[in-house]
């Protein structure tokens, strides 16, 4: 018999990330890394009429390198000496390591709400929002709130891989799921109301892929923190093991 194995979707960076964190904590997970980047072709002339800005946000490590593969060398220098936030620690790191400037992310929130949260009642300026085209809408109504101008250059929109979604849907008819992780809503539309047996438990890793679950009919569980490190914290409690010490060594 078939050991019974979490399933992660999502894009693939997150999705290997939580796979491995899961092996290292004695739990088998599969990955689907089915959420892909299509990049605006349109995507230079975008960036060229922005113009000076005073602060920048991004909302992911892809946001940074094309930034910084198709602006300008004056733009680059501006992202330089500019207020800049990020949605997490990887993506400071990659501003950080592009652009060698410094960034603050939330604390513990790495979401659209932890952005909101980070930024209320700052007074951003010109402020430019670099993220895919499906923004969260409670991040642009803040980034509005606090902005003089609020740019949105579009730099990339996420799609669906189709053979790594039907290899998806397919599995979900094999007993050996034991739960289910959606690591943004996008990964989370695929199930268009596909039946799930009803032992399988879904989690989404934050709250607009909570809410697109919701939305389809799914009952969700969503981890404390939206971290990769918050979803196996919960998987681990979903499975009754005890494995903190090595999740605080990772």
């Amino acid at each position: 018999m078939s050991t019974r194995k979490w399933v992660i979707i999502g894009t693939s960076n997150t999705v290997k990330r939580i796979v491995e964190l899961c092996a290292y904590a004695g739990i088998e997970a599969d990955g689907y890394p089915l959420v892909v980047a299509r990049e605006n072709p349109d995507i230079r002339e975008e960036l060229r009429r922005l113009g000076y800005v005073d602060t920048c946000v991004f909302t992911s490590r892809r946001a940074v390198e094309l930034v910084y593969q198709n602006s300008s060398e004056d733009f680059k220098s501006n992202i330089r000496r500019c207020a800049v936030y990020t949605i997490g620690p990887s993506t400071t790191r990659r501003v950080h390591e592009l652009f060698n400037a410094e960034s603050t992310h939330p604390n513990v929130d790495y979401s659209s709400t932890g952005l909101v949260k980070l930024l209320t009642g700052r007074i951003l300026g010109r402020t430019a929002l670099f993220s895919s085209v499906k923004r969260s809408e409670i991040l642009v109504d803040a980034l509005r709130m606090y902005s003089q101008v609020l740019y949105e250059p579009k730099l990339y929109d996420l799609g669906v891989d189709s053979q790594v979604a039907s290899r998806f849907i397919e599995s979900l008819e094999n007993s050996y799921i034991r739960g289910l992780v959606f690591t943004c809503s996008t990964a989370a539309t695929i199930m268009g109301g596909t039946s799930v047996d009803s032992s399988i438990r879904i989690v989404a890793m934050g709250p607009r892929t909570l809410a697109t679950l919701s939305a389809l009919g799914y009952n969700s569980l969503i981890p404390t923190h939206s971290t990769v490190e918050g979803v196996v914290k919960l998987i681990v409690e979903l499975e009754g093991s005890n494995v903190s010490e090595h999740l605080g060594r990772k």
